[in-house]
């Protein structure tokens, strides 16, 4: 969606190495067949779960260990994506981490200029910014001095709020419960009415200190928890599965007189 649209346009207006693109978005391409790969999976794991059931109904020795032999495969590639999966993610933070740093460095400008410039590279990448910090309520990729250093973009700015200096940009200042109305109002010639102290981008008193970088893993560990775990208790379910299904066709063959 957003996110995907916003590296194309990076893609496109900012010189932004071509490996490092090509690996985002051969990751996204990956991330999307894992997801189809994902609903496939399932839409088979109906089928198989089906033959089991007929299997167990009718005490058929082929259909059960097809049944088996099928979960096992499944479970072996589960765990096999959840490998790729980790390390995958790992290489994806490697490479776009420092080149987010760049961008936040190189074109994150302050509101004033986002306000009276027209639409350009600069306030494309600092509207997403500015987005992101009120959302997670964070400041920089690592912390406030990726935008307040003095090689930054932003430092180098003329920078004025409410007609007084500024020394901490204004999504860096911690917001009242409202922020959202904020975002989606758009309303940032009226930021002033949403900070909980006004004086914050003047003073830089009652700023965010903690990175977007972090908060942002936090948000997606805090999400993925419940996937991991009903995760865990389908291959749990799925292990306990294939020990029945070979029970029965052991007490099956004994049954019919032979052995496995």
């Amino acid at each position: 969606g957003s996110l995907f649209e916003f590296m194309q346009l990076l893609t496109k207006d900012v010189n932004v190495d071509s490996k490092t693109m090509d690996n985002y978005l051969n990751g996204t391409s990956t991330l999307l067949a894992a997801a189809y790969i994902a609903v496939a999976f399932g839409g088979l794991s109906i089928i198989i779960g089906f033959c089991g059931c007929c299997g167990a109904i009718k005490e058929n020795a082929c259909m059960l260990i097809f049944y088996a032999v099928s979960i096992s495969i499944i479970l072996a590639a589960e765990i096999a994506g959840a490998i790729v999966a980790a390390v995958f993610k790992n290489q994806i933070s490697k490479e776009l981490k420092p080149r987010f740093i760049t961008l936040e460095k190189n074109h994150f400008i302050p509101l004033n200029q986002t306000l009276s410039n027209e639409s350009s590279t600069d306030v494309t990448i600092t509207t997403y910014i500015n987005y992101l910090q009120v959302s997670l309520e964070c400041c920089g990729v690592n912390n406030q001095s990726d935008i307040t250093g003095s090689d930054t973009k932003w430092s180098k700015s003329e920078r004025y709020y409410n007609g007084l200096p500024q020394v901490m940009p204004v999504t860096c200042c911690k917001m009242k419960s409202t922020k959202n109305e904020l975002l989606s109002k758009n309303d940032w010639k009226n930021s002033r009415d949403y900070l909980s102290d006004p004086t914050c981008p003047n003073t830089g008193m009652n700023s965010l200190t903690e990175g977007c970088y972090n908060k942002l893993e936090k948000t997606i560990d805090f999400y993925a928890l419940p996937i991991i775990i009903v995760c865990v208790v389908v291959a749990v379910f799925e292990i306990f599965c294939v020990v029945i299904a070979s029970c029965m066709v052991n007490k099956i063959r004994k049954d019919d007189g032979t052995h496995v």
